[in-house]
C-alpha cells in the first residue's frame, strides 16, 4: 500500500501525470485551491499552492508527484 500526502500531489493537465483522472469537485482556498480527482486508483485529495490555476469539474487531469513523496506502507 502506498500513501503520499494531498499537498504533495499537483494537478497537471491530462496526459502529463503518473495518474489520469478526472475532477470531480474544485474549492478556492484564498491562496490555493482544493481538487478531489476521480482515478481508477479512487478518488484523491490534491492541494494546488497556484489558485490562479483554475481546472473545471468534469475536466480530465492529471496527477504528479515526485518518488521521495510516496511512503510504503504494509499490508
Amino acid at each position: 500500500m502506498l500513501a503520499v500526502r494531498p499537498h504533495r500531489l499537483r494537478v497537471v493537465p491530462s496526459g502529463q501525470g503518473l495518474i489520469e483522472g478526472v475532477c470531480r469537485r474544485v474549492a478556492y482556498l484564498g491562496s490555493r485551491a482544493e481538487y478531489i480527482v476521480a482515478t481508477p486508483w479512487g478518488d484523491l485529495l490534491a492541494f494546488d499552492g497556484n489558485a490562479r490555476t483554475r481546472v473545471a469539474r468534469e475536466a480530465p487531469v492529471g496527477i504528479r508527484f515526485e518518488p521521495d513523496a510516496v511512503i510504503v506502507l504494509p499490508r
